[in-house]
């Protein structure tokens, strides 16, 4: 399932690549979404899949890297 959303996001938006690394915050395992922009190499990252889909419209961040 996870991969198919990371594939939709990678039709929707030619030349994002994606992924799902796992995060641990206070001992609690999360999922956290990242796509890499080639063009310009920013980096956006968020908890949902949809949440990063709105970062990616938004535009970069100030700073690749930074969310």
């Amino acid at each position: 399932m996870i991969n198919d959303v990371l594939s939709k996001l990678e039709q929707d938006y030619p030349g994002i690549r994606s992924g799902t690394p796992w995060a641990s915050e206070a001992g609690a395992k999360r999922r956290c979404f990242w796509a890499r922009r080639a063009a310009d190499n920013a980096l956006f990252t968020a908890r949902s899949a949809a949440a990063l889909r709105d970062r990616i419209d938004a535009g970069p961040p100030d700073w690749p890297g930074i969310r």
